[in-house]
């Protein structure tokens, strides 16, 4: 019985250096070259080709970090190649890198090179939060019957790595009819590599072209896929007209903040001395206490909540299509269709439960209803628990939503409207409305505003958000990209504009108005484009009081009772 104060404190302080540090991961995918395809549209055709590649390469990436919960977060979410104007080999140029800063190697990275992509990230300690994730599309014109291959092999690294397994999944609907095909770690919250298919009944590039009606069975596609990374994705065009279609790459890795185990340790003797306490005192002095360590929800909270949505003002100065009858009072045209992704994972701490469904096509760009189309996905709860993710979206609303079990559940929800516009010389576009945040373990909101310069075909980027900043991923945001030459126009060249800081106006505050104006001081129409994002899962960025307090409490009763027991506890140790 002597030795019992020195095992736990030996456990409760020395996991605290046994415990991992620094953590890395790593989801990249190295493409075997697609050789049958020309070039571009106009390109002149090989022998052996069977298609042409309607537009150029097509990156975009997201990167997140935070480091050791404390709130201080980092996020990127920008297009970091020519928004399909680059028409080089797959997967074309990019690199964007969150640096490791003085004193960390907490660090992100997200790339792009001919025939291989992928992200990597570094972390310190367990409870820092990382993230990143790539993707590549391309638009694909192939000939009647004929067929394209997009292969390769898919890697998966981490610091506490897991069997991996493949999945392949075939959803018909709407005018596209897709299939993925996934490599993951389904022990561990999004980490994976995918490859996607999406046949399309009309070509993306010409506006009201006739619908092709082509099939939708699953004869469409082949696969092959083993736990190796080996991924093969097959789309078959058995009909006598050609075919267009959209091929795809996504890689995302993460890490989410875990308590360590001296915190969770430290939380089970705190909560022990109240209990032991209570019974040898009775409940009336320590009541309060007890209170204050449970009740506020940190260690007996079971079942939570979160959703992040944004009501739209209606957009009413803009012509529907490109080729539409202008109004009186518009101020440009939309150029293209809504389109609306979403990203959903869920799972159990044990592993049980986990569900990836990322990178949705909801909309494709083809839909010119008003913003933001009519589309929902979901991972509806199973028989006993409440896990479940949702992403919908609708005329003027768009939002994602969770619920979870425990606090050890995983859960992410996020979706995604863009859609490019053509302003008129002298003119400006608002887009505003009410972003809405609410979660179990609600904080105060903040808002931010920020711009920057990406390159010379996205010249200036606005953003305005709202976000819960004691939450690692729970915001709203609003951006707008100013772009320097027409995105259909692929043999236009730039029009030689350069980031002003009068380019954007704004306005925000916590109660979730927001606003971003964009303004053309041009005798030029204006190409540029509107993006949405909402995003929430139930991670916190710094421990919950009741955490805190037990952590205080655990700590503390180690203390007393190693100083009541030194003496003899260091001669039994000793011996």
């Amino acid at each position: 019985m002597k030795i019992h104060a020195l095992v736990i404190m030996l456990a409760g302080l020395g996991l605290q250096a046994t415990a991992p540090a620094a953590e890395h991961g790593s989801a990249g995918f190295t493409l075997d070259p697609i050789t049958t395809i020309a070039a571009s549209r106009d390109a002149p055709r090989e022998p052996g080709d069977v298609g042409n590649w309607l537009t150029g390469n097509y990156i975009s990436s997201q990167m997140y970090t935070a480091p050791d919960q404390s709130g201080t977060t980092q996020r990127y979410e920008n297009v970091v190649g020519p928004n399909g104007l680059e028409f080089s080999a797959p997967f074309g140029e990019s690199n964007r890198l969150f640096p490791a800063l003085g004193g960390s190697q907490l660090s992100t990275r997200a790339y792009s090179t001919t025939n291989s992509l992928g992200v990597s990230w570094a972390t310190d300690v367990p409870t820092d939060n990382a993230s990143a994730s790539i993707e590549w599309q391309r638009f694909v014109k192939v000939d009647p019957h004929g067929s394209i291959t997009l292969s390769g092999l898919a890697t998966l690294d981490r610091s506490n790595p897991h069997p991996l397994s493949t999945h392949y999944q075939f959803a018909p609907g709407g005018n596209y009819n897709l299939a993925t095909l996934t490599l993951s770690d389904d022990s561990v919250y999004q980490h994976a590599v995918s490859l996607q298919a999406w046949i399309l009944d009309d070509d993306p590039t010409v506006w009201n072209d006739p619908s092709q009606a082509h099939a939708s069975g699953p004869d469409v596609f082949t696969y092959s896929a083993d736990s190796f990374g080996a991924l093969s994705l097959t789309l078959h065009n058995d009909s006598s007209t050609p075919l267009f279609a959209s091929l795809g790459v996504f890689a995302f890795s993460s890490v989410q903040a875990i308590p360590e185990p001296a915190t969770v340790l430290m939380m089970a003797l705190g909560v022990g001395l109240v209990a032991w306490r209570l019974r040898r005192r009775g409940t009336a002095r320590l009541a309060p206490l007890l209170l204050a360590g449970l009740g506020t929800s940190g260690l007996v909270h079971a079942e939570a909540h979160g959703s992040a949505s944004f009501t739209l003002d209606p957009i009413v100065t803009l012509a529907p299509t490109p080729d539409a009858p202008r109004l009186p009072g518009s101020a440009g045209t939309w150029w293209t269709g809504n389109t609306v992704r979403s990203s959903l994972s869920s799972g159990h701490a044990n592993g049980d439960n986990v569900r990836h469904d990322l990178q949705y096509p909801m909309q494709n760009g083809l839909d010119f209803s008003p913003p933001f189309g009519v589309g929902a996905r979901q991972q509806p709860p199973l028989p006993g628990s409440a896990l479940s993710t949702e992403a919908h979206s609708g005329p003027n609303h768009l939002g994602v939503s969770w619920r979870t079990d425990l606090p050890t559940d995983t859960a992410d929800a996020e979706i995604s409207w863009y859609r490019a516009f053509k302003l008129d010389p002298y003119a400006s576009l608002t887009l505003s409305g009410i972003a809405t945040l609410d979660r179990s373990d609600a904080h105060p909101l903040s808002t931010h505003y920020e711009t920057e310069t990406v390159n010379d075909e996205y010249y200036h980027v606005a953003t305005a958000s709202l976000r819960d900043e004691q939450a690692s991923r729970h915001e709203v945001s609003l951006r707008a990209w100013m772009l320097n030459r027409d995105p259909f126009d692929y043999g236009a060249g730039s029009q030689g504009r350069v980031a002003s800081p009068d380019d954007f106006t704004y306005s925000a505050d916590s109660f979730g108005a927001l606003s971003l104006t964009v303004h053309n001081h041009s005798a030029l129409p204006l190409f540029a484009a509107f993006e949405i994002v909402a995003f929430s899962n139930p991670m916190a960025a710094v421990p919950e009081p009741a955490t805190a307090l037990m952590l205080v409490l655990g700590a503390g009763w180690v203390g007393w009772r190693v100083r009541r027991r030194g003496a003899a506890t260091t001669e039994v140790s000793a011996a």
